[in-house]
């Protein structure tokens, strides 16, 4: 397990997202769509353009990968939507129970749930946040206020579909739409989106 789980995680960390967002719309960047109650549809693409490349082989692998991680959890935690080529790219779609699964699945980390759990698992430490509405800064008393909401936080670059209307952005990351924010590849450290 811990070889094949190997070989996902490598390719998986080397791909950038592209859009897959639970419809059959394609995206020319990468893109995660979080849905309500929180599942995750995450898009990866990379260049497959070396004769040797198979993709049914790389669907087996992912399968593999798959069917080990969720007789790990008991349940199906992982589902493969897709795998295709896309002329010298490959394309695979994959769907979490939670950002967890995904985190857990990927090793790349992510966070949904509300500002309180954020907060006390460390993520929104030192982190300056940007009223959409009006640019101004929130501070810890805003954040009091506003502990119920959830919160979105990713180190992945690309488009991200959120469930609810976007509230707060941390730098690096700037909102598209009222739901859909894009996070510069050239930021470091990790995203914080709050939204309503």
């Amino acid at each position: 397990m811990r070889k094949v789980l190997a070989t996902i995680l490598c390719i998986v960390m080397t791909l950038a997202l592209f859009g897959c967002a639970g419809d059959d719309t394609d995206f020319d960047e990468p893109t995660i769509e979080v849905l309500k109650g929180g599942r995750i549809i995450k898009t990866t693409i990379e260049t497959f353009d070396k004769p040797y490349y198979n993709v049914d082989e790389l669907k087996e692998e992912y399968n593999e990968a798959i069917k080990e991680y969720n007789l790990s959890k008991a349940e199906d935690k992982v589902t493969l939507k897709d795998i295709h080529t896309l002329e010298d790219e490959v394309s695979v779609c994959l769907e979490y129970e939670s950002a967890e699964d995904c985190m857990a699945f990927e090793g790349d980390e992510m966070f949904y749930g509300t500002v309180k759990d954020a907060r006390l698992m460390g993520y929104m430490t030192e982190v300056s946040l940007k009223n959409v509405a009006d640019g101004s800064i929130i501070d810890e008393t805003g954040l009091l206020k506003i502990s119920d909401n959830n919160v979105f936080i990713t180190a992945d670059s690309g488009l991200i579909k959120l469930p609810g209307k976007i509230m707060y952005l941390s730098a690096g990351a700037e909102a598209v739409s009222d739901k859909t924010v894009r996070i510069s590849s050239d930021s470091s450290g990790f995203a914080v989106i709050v939204i309503k």
